[in-house]
């Protein structure tokens, strides 16, 4: 028992056997969602979640990005064969992509108008996200002659929007390895990424989730990497969260700063040029009037099972949210987020870990927690998606099986390391793509 519950491949078939079952059940079912498709559900979470804690041969980079397309083609046939994609209507208030994002692109049409937008302060969050997808409208339109509809928008972000997310599992596994030096460690992060319900469920969003998740991880890659040579990932990927969900950039930009122990007058020079952009992209004055509006509207929001906006029940809502954001019936059915058994179990343990593991990366994990203790306790799409990627860099705290790794290789950024740890990583990564 003890020798398969560390086997790889039992995980593996469990967590395709679940998916596959979901979809033959659906298909039986004529695409309606019986009880059985949330066990299911939940199976998937469950095993997952033992995977991460038990699991301890790992796949390669390439395998999991093989797992990654396959689920994300069973989920892209779902939609095709359930009619998903042609109920979908614009300007339907059911889902942020109809009702936000997809009615601000539509309204973007040519070079110019996509770079005023991108500087206008009159909408807050998506941005970037809207300007891509009026690039994939755009891209529809110079192949077809009949009008876009919802549905060939879905398609169409569906297809390119995991092809980023493809690259996010990249730039999370090259951050990893020069942060552990070890090539189990790197695997069991992007494993922990990319096959997280999470993670797959929104990688073919219409939303700003799947470019948002690329951001950070070109982000986290500037941070370990640790030479200005390559600010271009952090002019990019700073650029791309600004544009997306401004709120993002305080975790980040804290972690660098302890991570790298930079000098008083740098922090002041970061911190300056922060609120420089934020002047420039929304306002000071705007954004607070936005952040208090949003806590308002969200104590008023019916159903909750938590009362309003105090710090004993932010607490619970932060460690085990969203299932105490909303209805709870409505978190256990739903398997497309599938964070009930994440938020339950393995990211309440990380918060909880994080207060004794501070070194290196494992501080961003605290940052987060008390960001949105204090702030944006009702965030819980923005908490899941930050968890989701910087856990990737916390599981050895959590995880039972244990591996060795070299901790100077997380100062790369220090001459003295730099060119036999560089050139070892290198090594690593080319034997790890080309390996199964």
């Amino acid at each position: 028992m003890i020798k398969n519950i560390k086997d790889k491949h039992v995980y593996l078939f469990f967590m395709y056997f679940s998916i596959c079952l979901s979809f033959l059940i659906l298909f039986i079912g004529n695409w309606k969602l019986p009880a059985e498709f949330t066990v299911l559900g939940w199976m998937y979470a469950g095993v997952f979640v033992l995977s991460i804690l038990f699991m301890k041969n790992q796949f390669s980079l390439k395998m999991i990005i093989l797992f990654f397309l396959l689920f994300e083609i069973i989920l892209f046939s779902y939609s095709e064969f359930s009619g998903h994609f042609s109920s979908i209507v614009i300007g339907d208030y059911g889902s942020d992509e109809t009702r936000y994002h997809i009615p601000h692109a539509l309204n973007l049409n040519s070079f110019s108008e996509r770079v005023e937008y991108a500087f206008s302060t009159h909408v807050q969050n998506g941005r970037f996200t809207h300007i891509l997808l009026s690039l994939y409208i755009s891209l529809i339109q110079g192949f077809s002659e009949t009008l876009v509809t919802g549905g060939d928008i879905f398609k169409i972000s569906f297809i390119f929007n995991v092809l980023i997310s493809v690259v996010t599992i990249i730039t999370t596994y090259k951050a990893a390895m020069i942060y552990y030096g070890n090539i189990s460690l790197a695997r069991r992060s992007v494993w922990f990424l990319a096959l997280n319900p999470v993670f797959i469920g929104m990688a073919g969003s219409a939303k700003k989730e799947p470019i948002l998740f690329f951001a950070i991880s070109l982000f986290i890659l500037f941070i370990v990497k640790g030479h200005w040579k390559n600010a271009y990932l952090l002019v990019f990927s700073s650029f791309i969260i600004i544009l997306d969900r401004m709120y993002t950039l305080p975790i980040l930009i804290m972690t660098y700063i302890f991570y790298r122990k930079i000098s008083i007058k740098k922090i002041f020079l970061i911190i300056v040029t922060v609120l420089f952009l934020i002047e420039i992209a929304i306002g000071f004055d705007r954004l607070i009037y936005k952040y208090n509006d949003h806590v308002s509207g969200m104590i008023s929001l019916k159903g909750s099972l938590l009362p309003g906006h105090n710090l004993f029940y932010d607490l619970i809502r932060v460690v085990f949210g969203p299932s105490f954001t909303r209805d709870f019936s409505y978190d256990i059915s739903s398997l497309s987020f599938g964070n009930s058994i994440l938020t339950i179990i393995l990211y309440p343990m990380m918060y909880y870990k994080a207060f004794f593991f501070q070194k290196g990366l494992s501080k961003s994990i605290l940052f987060l927690f008390l960001f949105v203790l204090f702030l944006i306790p009702f965030q819980s799409t923005f908490k899941i998606l930050m968890i989701t990627i910087l856990g990737a860099f916390f599981l050895e705290h959590i995880s039972f099986v244990k591996y060795n790794y070299n901790e100077k290789l997380q100062q790369l950024g220090k001459p003295k390391h730099k060119d036999n740890a560089t050139m070892l990583i290198i090594e690593n990564i080319n034997n790890d793509v080309t390996k199964n």
